[in-house]
């Protein structure tokens, strides 16, 4: 699967760099009170790159939830069994009371 990756991501790499290549020509951008000129390669590839790395943030965030999840995980799973395995005592304790064993 990782070939398959690598593979991909040359591939859009290599498109990245020859649509910025054959896009270079400058157009004016009128943006609230500025105006400038400004490639359309740059226009198009400046959001792209701000949503790679909103993306790479936002994936960073999940992973780091995980790991504290499966970090914490171990200890609550031993307190529920802990805490089920005294509730079945005390079932056992119960019916033992109530069958006069």
């Amino acid at each position: 699967m990782t070939r398959v990756r690598e593979i991909v991501l040359i591939v859009l790499t290599a498109a990245i760099i020859l649509f910025a290549a054959q896009n270079v020509t400058a157009v004016d951008v009128v943006f609230l009170a500025w105006q400038f000129a400004i490639p359309v390669a740059l226009i198009a590839l400046v959001p792209l790159l701000a949503g790679l790395v909103a993306g790479a943030a936002g994936a960073a965030v999940l992973i780091r939830r995980r790991r504290r999840r499966a970090e914490q995980e171990p200890e609550a799973e031993e307190a529920l069994e802990a805490e089920l395995e005294g509730e079945a005592v005390a079932e056992d304790a119960a019916k033992a009371a109530n069958t006069g064993a």
